[in-house]
């Protein structure tokens, strides 16, 4: 018979047995006990952080009998059939494989039926974000109008690719990954429960290479026991994960630190005659360099490191400034190892990079010659030119010519055509009233959708807008048309991307022009003064 692997025998059965989820737990052990089930819950964050188990939980806590803690039974056939996912009224679907609408249209039509002998029946969906669209809103009639015996659980590590109408009916948790510690933690725990012997050095490396997954964490110890035997120790860990020595990662660090290129490429060329995967040597590599960039900057509370990682890291970080640290771990950051992880060019190119990098200093300031007067720049020829007056060219006199007058005149034509340029008039700056209308046409249009877009385009001159406090009022000249009735359906639309444009909420007000005579009047002042001011500007 197969053994069991430790990632299933140590699932979590209780809510007590979830890792680094404290929050969510204590929020569900509430609702058990205060009988407060929603009917649908949405599990999302990285993969193996409990999501699935936290499901398989809830569903025992609520149709099971539960302690004063909110803790489910766990020694009962039924109890074990939940854990096991084969219990009748628990139905597991994988929506990777079963993401159609037909497969949907069939759970709904199974929703109807009573449970069989639980109290609820429940649906976990197992990667949510899988079902297609019509799947999805297949799906979402029955999550508005459930049938009250039936609870709904969604996990997924992608919720951004579930449609909003779908998570807003949820009660949404986000999972979130498990510190080192955490991990730690329950790898102490299930090392000493299954007879492994391993120091606390292995562990947190263990714990590091999971990246905050708890189910990566124990079947990285299962690997590793499998490998080495009851008896653990830090290289057997490295080897057994395939890992670099960290020696070799901290010497190269060291040499990237120091600029010793001689040094660096001598380590990068061992690694590469031990067959070392340089990928992962290179991750060792960058996590030293971040290590050490922690430490220089005062933010290494947060690392779980062994007392000798921690001498290392010190000497490692006494090396270099803060400058050249963050230098060094840009290049083997962004060194590429993926088409060929076994190339050692990607680390020499960026060893010999930081090495031979120019130092980049600040470009003096150009100072121009005593008594010599610098080229004016373009941003400031038109400001020139609206403050002096226009240059004019006067038209040289007509030479006189023994050929016909109509002959003579010609010549004289062409400099007639290169008479000064009438000067522009510079363009006039949009009154407050007609900046409120362009601020609010531009904040429909960073909306986008069809509707804020025309909403922006009937703003465009059909209407002037008046702001007394927080009340935008929109005067609308008659006959009140098309213009005003779109705005009044649209209302909430328009005040909300006012409230954008001014930072504070907004209330909107429409109205027609003969409703505000003196607001009227105030307007049509200010354009038969703007028409004045053309009209001085032409005859000028």
């Amino acid at each position: 018979m197969a053994a069991t692997a430790l990632y299933r025998k140590w699932r979590p059965k209780r809510f007590a047995d979830i890792v680094g989820q404290d929050p969510i737990v204590q929020t569900l052990r509430n609702a058990v006990l205060q009988d407060k089930i929603a009917h649908a819950y949405l599990f999302s964050g990285p993969r193996g952080t409990g999501k699935t188990s936290t499901g398989r939980i809830l569903a025992k806590a609520i149709n099971l009998p539960h302690d004063a803690d909110g803790e489910p039974e766990t020694d009962s056939p039924i109890a074990r059939q939940f854990d096991d996912g084969r219990h009748l009224d628990l139905i597991e679907i994988d929506a990777a494989s079963n993401r159609g609408i037909d497969d949907i249209r069939s759970l709904r039509e199974r929703a109807n039926y009573v449970p069989t002998s639980a109290r609820f029946k429940v649906y976990l969906i197992d990667e949510a974000h899988q079902l297609t669209s019509a799947a999805e809103d297949a799906l979402l009639k029955t999550l508005e109008e459930p049938p009250p015996h039936v609870v709904f659980i969604l996990a997924t590590t992608e919720p951004e690719n579930l449609k909003p109408t779908i998570l807003s009916r949820c009660q949404r948790f986000d999972f979130r990954r498990v510190s080192v510690a955490d991990l730690v933690g329950l790898l102490r725990h299930i090392a000493g429960a299954e007879g492994i012997t391993a120091p606390d050095e292995a562990l947190q490396l263990l714990a590091r290479e999971a990246t905050g997954s708890a189910r990566d964490a124990v079947q990285l110890l299962d690997q590793v026991w499998a490998t080495h035997g009851d008896t653990l120790t830090l290289d057997d860990v490295t080897a057994g994960l395939g890992l670099s020595s960290d020696a070799r990662a901290l010497e190269l660090a060291r040499a990237a630190l120091a600029k010793d290129l001689k040094a660096g490429l001598t380590v990068i060329a061992a690694v590469q005659d031990d067959a070392v995967e340089l990928g992962r040597f290179n991750k060792q590599v960058v996590l030293h360099l971040r290590h050490a960039l922690l430490l220089q900057s005062g933010a290494a509370q947060s690392l779980a490191l062994s007392e000798p990682e921690q001498v290392a890291l010190k000497e490692l970080a006494g090396i270099g400034s803060p400058q050249d640290t963050a230098a060094a771990l840009r290049a083997f950051g962004s060194a590429d190892l993926r088409t060929d992880p076994f190339t050692a060019l990607p680390l020499e190119l960026a060893l010999t990079g930081l090495v031979y990098a120019p130092k980049v200093e600040a470009a003096p300031t150009p100072q121009k010659p005593s008594g010599q007067k610098s080229a004016p720049s373009r941003r400031d020829a038109p400001q020139r030119r609206t403050d002096e007056p226009a240059p004019t060219f006067r038209t040289p006199p007509p030479v006189r010519s023994t050929q016909p007058p109509q002959q003579a005149q010609e010549p004289a034509a062409a400099p007639r055509q290169k008479t000064a340029p009438r000067e522009k008039v510079p363009a006039r700056e949009p009154t407050p009233e007609e900046q409120l209308l362009i601020d609010v046409r531009a904040a429909l249009k960073e909306m986008g959708g069809r509707e804020p877009v025309m909403l922006a385009g009937v703003l465009n001159g059909s209407c002037t807008a008046s702001l007394q406090d927080d009340t935008l009022t929109l005067i609308f000249p008659l006959p009140i048309g098309f213009h005003k009735e779109k705005i009044d359906e649209q209302s909430e639309l328009v005040a909300r991307a006012a409230t954008q444009a001014l930072g504070r909420p907004i209330t909107l007000v429409t109205t027609a022009a003969d409703e505000k005579p003196a607001q009227r009047s105030k307007l049509a002042a200010a354009a038969e003064a703007e028409g004045l001011k053309r009209v001085a500007a032409r005859s000028d």
